[in-house]
């Protein structure tokens, strides 16, 4: 029997060693380079497209993200850059956290990219010749479309449309993939889908706050998909490497410790004058804590909530 979401383990422990796969340094030090993690990109990506009939080539240039150490400076920055053989870029990023603007920084981090791969005195007809595809890419943890009777679709694409019929793409240098964990989880798991498979491991790692290497070795179809697929497999390994990390376990905690300020400061502004929903904003903070991959004993005593429910708040998220 397939182990999709309701086969998971129930209520398994969480790990002191079990960085979340999505946290911004995580995802950094994940990807540093095309030689280390260029099959995994390539993978992932490609999995990602895929669900839009897009195909990308073999990727030749990875660059992970220069992060701030603060997280509110974090501008246009990306998570990770990658250039293929066939003039394509995808610039991905990951949100765990919810953030309106994103489709405002990939416009401006697409525009970055386009304008920086001009020669100098390059006019303007060749540069539209010349021109890479930009594709963006979002991984995130809230969806993006929310309105009633919208797509429910995973993957959501936008790109510069003509909108009066017959509708088409306008401009075919760039578009966005924005990739909804959420609407993930309400669907059973096609195993035999590429991107299932990698969005069950990343997104039950997240949610259930254990390894990678423990999703694959509780799940007997990511078995077979690592060996099938030898970017998958290098994402494995390169978790497995992260985890084991001091340098990325600091700068992980320091992160935290950055994204709790910024909430502290919030549920400040809360105390001192805004009642209506604010037990919803302490519960929100709670989430989002809990997303990061703190413990429920760290959540309660940040936030003041009582364990019980933090850990009932926990129960929702997985099952969301």
């Amino acid at each position: 029997m397939p182990d999709d979401k309701q086969n998971k383990p129930v209520n398994p422990s969480p790990k002191n060693d079990a960085l979340p796969p999505l946290a911004d340094p995580v995802v950094a030090a994940m990807f540093p380079n095309v030689e280390q993690a260029g099959l995994a990109a390539e993978s992932l990506f490609g999995a990602i497209l895929a669900e839009d009939k897009v195909s990308i080539g073999k990727i030749v240039s990875l660059t992970p993200q220069r992060h701030h150490s603060m997280t509110r400076e974090r501008g246009t920055r990306i998570d990770i850059e990658a250039w293929s053989d066939t003039n394509q870029v995808v610039i991905a990023e990951v949100q765990i956290l919810g953030d309106s603007s994103m489709p405002q920084r990939n416009l401006l981090a697409g525009s970055r990219i386009l304008t920086e791969t001009a020669r100098p005195g390059t006019n303007a007809r060749m540069m539209a010749r010349n021109m890479p595809f930009v594709i963006a890419i979002n991984i995130l943890s809230k969806n993006i479309r929310t309105a009633e009777g919208t797509n429910k679709d995973v993957v959501q694409p936008a790109k510069i449309m003509y909108t009066k019929t017959p509708i088409e793409v306008a401009a075919a240098q760039f578009a966005i993939y924005n990739v909804q964990l959420p609407r993930f989880r309400k669907i059973k798991t096609d195993f035999t889908n590429k991107l299932h498979c990698w969005l069950y491991a990343i997104d039950t790692a997240t949610q259930k706050k254990i390894t990678i290497e423990e999703v694959v070795k509780m799940t007997s179809q990511l078995q077979e998909f690592i060996k099938q697929d030898s970017g998958f497999e290098q994402y494995c390994e390169q978790y497995k490497r992260v985890a084991a990390d001091p340098v990325t376990r600091a700068e992980y905690y320091r992160w935290v410790d950055d994204v709790m300020h910024q909430e502290g400061v919030i549920q400040w502004a809360r105390d001192e004058g805004i009642e209506i929903g604010e037990q919803r904003g302490i519960e929100a903070s709670a989430r989002n804590f809990l997303t990061m991959g703190l413990a429920p004993e760290q959540v309660a005593q940040g936030t003041g909530l009582p364990l019980a429910k933090i850990k009932e708040l926990m129960e929702l998220g997985i099952r969301d």
